[in-house]
Parts: structure tokens; C-alpha cells; sequence
């Protein structure tokens, strides 16, 4: 054998494996699809089909976390070398080139290469399967023992007993009472649910609402007449169709029924109809409430997930424009698609909608409102809530806002702001008509004018250095002695030593006039003014204008910030004297009115709270009386009225009712275990909250608690 063979049962045998190891993942994968399938037949009405997505994602998922397809060379030299000692712990060395094969080496490889050749690689192939063999078993055994579970027997009487089971009472003189042999239930959904139809055999149905659902009953001995009653009032009769008797009834709410042959009733069973859902709209982006500066992208994604139990049919978003202000206002509202239609009976969706504003012909101050609706196949809709985006309108300042401030400034200096961002929008729709020089000299005096603005603001915080407000734009800083910086004389040494004896108000920390949280925004108002003041120096109106929007935006909440309320006071007139000026006459003659009226709270279930005593005497196993078997019929009229609007939860507790009631009415106690429990759980639960009335309050059990309590309550 040359070192390319063994190269080449390498790879063979590291192959080999892959494969072995993918398919024998399959065995526990399936493990998993009995352990699914098994249970969706019992009780799904015969879905194997359960366990074949079960068998794939077990698979996958197995492959997945084992990793076999991850096998290289390497390894496989590395199991050759454990499995098989003759090749003496050197098959690596194959996979070396050979150029770097010292002389020790090659030598060793030519023995390797005989060992091989002489040695069935075979067993190295092969991957341990006992552990997946086990997980197979174990499937196995809980699917047939599910499988194999035996099927309640129904515990009415009028379903017939197993053929091979004798009846010792019956009478062969008498005629036979017919019984139900088979019963079959075959459920039709409407068609907005976009499921198959079903049949089964159970009495208990839960469909969907709007279903046909057919009834099919054969019984044992032909019967004169069949029919279903419907909370205990309305009668379905069932017609003969050779030996079964059929009937068909649309199902729209919830309810119980019964089966009656002849004259005989069956217990209650429940039927179930379970109502469509609207659709769910859930809106992710944007926030319920956005507001867009000036400068910001006039564009905003609205994000929506839709979700529905049978299927989407459509959605859209409903926008409305509002522009204007006061009594001028205008609305416009639009209906706008959200992407491509939906699947067929597809129930959840992601949609993304991009609101172009300018598109929409919006401009500062005005607002969008808008929300999503979205319709299902049953042609419910639902929509969601209403969500704003504002465009932000700094240019609104009424005299009402200047008059608040805490400051008390003049209002020419907010009017003079926004005359900062008229002139600088200005400059820029003039721009194309200006020589560089004059449109550099605009825009340098713009930023002089922001700069005197600053200043005069930057004096409610203390800053008070300088002075020649407008007339030292783009000189050098000028000290309060009039030199310049940098002249040749030395200003900090004539200050030395005087920290001690000087007030310094020029500082922004000891400045007094604003509250704190007025100070902190006017700081922020100041620092928008400095960028503004850059950007307009270096010949950049553009960039500046968002900064003087903000700017203007903060002074405007400086304004708010300093509102006050003024409670109002009314006018307290001072108090009568009776004694001294009026009803000076004699009042012995005269008795209080009084309107006294006894009456009884209407408490509800009246019946069924005669009827809770009862139980406690039955669960004691003492027998009843008459009058105590009526009480238990009564409640069992009121827990019927509960079992039709909730038959699922109500409805095993009036079958056991019922059973109580035969077993009284027998003389019979004690065959029933749970049943005087499965009532009482449900007349607890029919029966509403207690109300709280007056305790007495509990004193502590020793003198020194007592002591404490009425310390700490004077």
C-alpha cells in the first residue's frame, strides 16, 4: 500500500462515519415522533400526521448537537490508532507531506503501510448505536402504552353495555329499552377558519363558532323516536335515514344538550363554540408620541405586527393631517395600504410603511395622526391606538409667555432670535445671488448678532466679563483694563493674592437670579447659542439653523418653567346667630322627621346557598330527606343556567349533581367518591365574594403590647 492509499482509506472511513453517525440519529428522532404521534392519534382524532414534523425537527436538532458531519481526517487517524494497536500510534503520520517526513519517520510510515495493509478497517467505520437503540425503545414502549390506555366507558345509561357483557336484569318477557350503539359527530368549520372537516365520537363537541355539526346515532333496539334537547328547552328531532337517525344543527354560542330516546334523556354534554378573535395590531415603531425639530429628516417607518387565530385578510393605515391653528384649523385624511395582500389564511405578519411628511404636504406646526386597522377573514376588524407625530413650530411666542418668565426679561430678546434664524434662512435663500465676500459678511454679522444675544443672556448666570458688547467681534479678548492679551504685560500676577478679598460675581456658579432648574436649561439655551455662533463665524448657516431652533425651543421652556398657581379664594360670610336674632319662637312642638324602611338584600343564587349546607350534611354520610333532595334540584336548575353560558366548567359539576341526586333519590350513598366535592368546587365558584362586615378590633395578648399601641396611637 503507498502513503496516497492510505491517504485515500482515510477519507473513505472518515466518510463512512458521516453518514453512519447522520443516520443513525435518526433512531431517537424516531423516538420523539412516537412519543407525539401516539398522543395526537388518541386524542386528536387519528393525526399521525402529528409525528412526522416531530421525526424532522428531532432529526435536525439531533444532528445539530451531535456534529457528525464534523469528522475529518485527523480523528479518524486518531480512532485508528485506539482501536487498532498494530498500527502502533502513527497514523497521523500520513497525513503529514512527505517532504517534512524526517528520516525516523518514513521509516515508521512503511511500517504503518504494511500494518494496513494486513488489518479489516472495517470496525473502524462503525459508530455506537445502543444508546439511540434505547431512546427508539423507550418511545416505543410510552406510545403503545398511550396507545393502549382503555377508553372510559360513557356513563350514561342510555349507551349500550358491551355485547359481551350479560345482562342479568333485563327481562325477556319485557321489551327492550333501545340504547345507543354508536354515536358519530361530524363537524363542519365555516369557512373563514380555513380547517378540514372532523369527525368523532365523543358526546362533548368544541367547535368552532359557525360550524355545522351533524349528528349520526344507531342504536341497539329500533326506537319509536330520537331527539337532542338544547338547554333544556329546545328539541332538535332526528330524522331515519334507514338505521341511524341524523340531524343537523349550526352551533353560534355555547351550550348543553341531550340525547332522548323515546321518553328516556341521556346526561348533559357540552357543546362548545369557540368565537373568532379579532385580529391583534401591535404597533412597534414609532413611539406613541414624536415630535421632529427643525432640521430633522421629515420621514418616520411605522412598524406593525399583525396577528390573528384563523387569518389576516387585510390592513391599512388611516392618517390624518391636521394644519392650521385656532378656529382655522383643517383636517385631511388619507387611507394608505400597507405593502402586498396576505396570504390565504395567513395569521401573522411583520409590515414596515415609510411616512414621507413633505410628501404629505406637512410644514412646521402642523400634526399627523394616525393609526392601523386591520380586518381578518371573518371580516372583524380591529385598530389600533392613535399615535401623533409633530412638526415643531418655534416661531409661535405670544406676549402671554413673556410675561411669565421668572426673569423678567424684555421680550425683544426672544423676538430677537428668531430674528437670528430669519436672517440666517434668509442669507440662505439669497445665497446663489451673493458674492462669496457678501455672503461671508452676512453670515460673520449674524454670528456678531447671536454672540450680543448670548451675552445678554449669559448675564442671568453671571457672566459679566464682557464688556463693548458687538464692537470686539474677531479682535482678541480684552481684559477689564483694557489691554489685549498677549501685549506684553502680565495680568494674572496683579491678581495674585487678591482671591481672598474679592467677590467675584462674574462667575456662573454665583449667580442668584434663576432656580436651579431654570439655570440648568438656560445653560443649555447658551450652549445652542455658542454652536449657532460657530458655525455662523466660519460661514456654515446651514448647520447652524438646527441649533438656533433648539435655542429658541429652550427659551420657550424657560418660560414655562416659571408658571405659578394661585389658588382662588371665595368670600366666607360670618356666622349666624340664631340664639340672638332668629328662631327666638318655641320649638318643643316640633320633632325630627325620621324615614325608616326595612328591606332584605337581594342575594343571587338563593338556591344554591340552601343547597351548600346540604352537601356539608352528605360529605358528613348522613342520609337526606326529602326536602333536602329538592334544595339539591334546585341548585342544580341555577348551576344548568351557568352551565350554558360556561359549559366547560360548569359542566362535569352538574353531571355529578345529577348523580348525587339518583344516588339520594336510591337510598344509596357513598358510590360517587368526588362528586360532593366536584359541587362544592362549583357552587364556590358560581357563588359571589363575601362582603366585609364590621370586626372588632383585636387587642394584643400581653399588657405590654396593649401599653404600646396605646402610646403610639395618641
Amino acid at each position: 500500500m503507498t502513503p496516497t492509499e492510505g491517504i485515500a482509506l482515510l477519507d473513505t472511513i472518515r466518510r463512512r462515519r458521516q453518514w453512519r453517525g447522520t443516520l443513525v440519529l435518526a433512531l431517537p428522532a424516531l423516538g420523539v415522533a412516537l412519543l407525539v404521534g401516539a398522543p395526537a392519534y388518541r386524542w386528536l382524532d387519528g393525526a399521525w400526521g402529528a409525528g412526522i414534523p416531530a421525526f424532522l425537527a428531532g432529526w435536525a436538532l439531533a444532528v445539530l448537537w451531535v456534529k457528525p458531519y464534523r469528522v475529518n481526517a485527523p480523528g479518524v487517524a486518531r480512532h485508528l490508532n485506539a482501536l487498532f494497536p498494530s498500527l502502533e500510534e502513527s497514523t497521523h503520520l500520513l497525513l503529514k507531506p512527505a517532504g517534512e517526513l524526517s528520516l525516523l519517520e518514513r521509516m515508521q510510515t512503511g511500517r504503518l503501510l504494511a500494518a494496513l495493509r494486513e488489518t479489516d478497517v472495517r470496525p473502524a467505520t462503525r459508530v455506537p448505536h445502543r444508546p439511540h437503540l434505547l431512546a427508539l425503545l423507550g418511545g416505543g414502549l410510552v406510545a403503545a402504552a398511550v396507545l393502549g390506555w382503555p377508553v372510559p366507558a360513557p356513563e350514561d345509561a342510555l349507551f349500550a353495555p358491551s355485547a359481551s357483557l350479560p345482562d342479568p336484569f333485563r327481562n325477556a318477557s319485557l321489551p327492550a329499552k333501545p340504547r345507543i350503539r354508536s354515536l358519530a359527530v361530524a363537524v363542519a368549520p365555516p369557512g373563514y377558519t380555513g380547517r378540514p372537516n372532523r369527525t368523532q365520537s365523543a358526546p362533548d363537541i368544541t367547535a368552532e363558532a359557525g360550524s355545522r355539526v351533524q349528528w349520526q346515532i344507531r342504536t341497539d333496539v329500533p326506537a319509536e323516536r330520537v331527539a337532542l334537547v338544547f338547554n333544556d328547552r329546545d328539541v332538535l328531532p332526528l330524522q331515519r335515514a334507514g338505521d341511524a337517525w341524523t340531524a343537523g344543527r349550526t352551533v353560534v354560542e355555547n351550550g348543553i344538550y341531550q340525547i332522548r330516546l323515546n321518553d328516556e334523556r341521556s346526561d348533559y354534554y357540552r357543546l362548545e363554540a369557540v368565537p373568532d378573535a379579532p385580529p391583534v395590531v401591535t404597533v412597534t415603531a414609532p413611539e406613541p408620541y414624536v415630535a421632529i425639530d427643525y432640521g430633522r429628516p421629515l420621514h418616520v417607518h411605522v412598524r406593525v405586527q399583525l396577528r390573528d387565530d384563523y387569518g389576516l385578510q387585510s390592513a391599512w393605515l388611516v392618517a390624518t393631517v391636521a394644519k392650521g391653528s385656532g378656529e382655522a384649523v383643517k383636517f385631511r385624511e388619507e387611507k394608505i395600504g400597507l405593502g402586498t395582500p396576505f396570504e390565504k389564511f395567513q395569521r401573522e405578519a411583520g409590515l414596515a410603511k415609510g411616512l414621507q411628511l413633505e410628501a404629505m404636504d406637512m410644514a412646521p406646526g402642523d400634526e399627523l395622526y394616525f393609526y392601523v386597522e386591520a380586518l381578518d377573514n371573518h371580516a372583524q376588524a380591529t385598530r389600533s391606538d392613535m399615535y401623533i407625530i409633530s412638526l415643531t413650530d418655534t416661531a409661535q411666542v405670544t406676549l402671554a409667555d413673556a410675561m411669565t418668565m421668572g426673569i423678567n426679561p424684555v421680550p425683544e430678546y426672544f423676538r430677537s432670535q428668531r430674528q437670528i434664524i430669519i436672517d440666517t434662512e434668509k442669507l440662505l435663500k439669497e445665497r446663489p445671488k451673493l458674492t462669496a465676500e457678501a455672503f461671508k459678511a452676512r453670515s460673520n454679522a449674524t454670528g456678531i448678532d447671536q454672540k450680543v444675544l448670548r451675552l445678554r443672556y449669559g448675564k442671568f448666570l453671571g457672566e459679566e466679563f464682557e464688556d463693548m458688547i458687538g464692537e470686539i467681534a474677531g479682535q482678541e479678548k480684552i481684559v477689564e483694563s483694557g489691554h489685549f492679551d498677549g501685549d506684553g504685560h502680565d495680568h494674572a500676577d496683579a491678581m495674585q493674592g487678591l482671591e481672598a478679598f474679592v467677590h467675584a460675581h462674574d462667575e456662573s456658579e454665583e449667580a442668584t437670579f434663576l432656580e436651579p432648574a431654570v439655570k440648568t436649561k438656560l445653560k443649555a439655551c447658551l450652549a445652542q447659542m455658542w454652536e449657532a455662533e460657530l458655525r455662523l463665524r466660519t460661514y456654515r448657516p446651514r448647520e447652524a439653523l438646527p441649533y438656533e431652533y433648539r435655542a429658541l425651543k429652550l427659551l420657550k421652556e424657560v418660560q414655562q418653567s416659571s408658571r405659578a398657581y394661585v389658588a382662588k379664594t371665595g368670600f366666607e360670610p360670618p356666622p349666624l346667630k340664631p340664639g340672638e336674632k332668629r328662631l327666638t319662637g318655641e320649638l318643643d312642638k316640633i320633632g325630627q322627621p325620621r324615614n325608616r324602611r326595612e328591606y332584605e338584600p337581594d342575594l343571587s343564587f338563593p338556591a344554591v346557598r340552601e343547597a351548600v349546607p346540604v352537601l356539608a350534611q352528605l360529605q358528613s354520610g348522613n342520609p337526606l330527606s326529602g326536602a333536602d333532595v329538592g334544595r339539591l334540584e334546585k341548585a342544580g336548575i341555577e348551576l344548568g343556567a351557568e352551565a350554558i353560558r360556561q359549559p366547560g366548567r360548569y359542566l362535569p359539576a352538574l353531571r355529578a349533581l345529577r348523580q348525587l341526586i339518583g344516588e339520594a333519590k336510591a337510598k344509596k350513598t357513598g358510590e360517587c367518591t368526588g362528586c360532593v366535592a366536584a359541587v362544592q368546587a362549583a357552587f364556590w365558584w358560581v357563588l359571589p365574594p363575601a362582603q366585609r362586615t364590621p370586626q372588632a378590633l383585636t387587642r394584643s395578648g400581653s399588657r405590654l403590647g396593649e401599653l404600646y399601641l396605646d402610646e403610639i396611637s395618641d
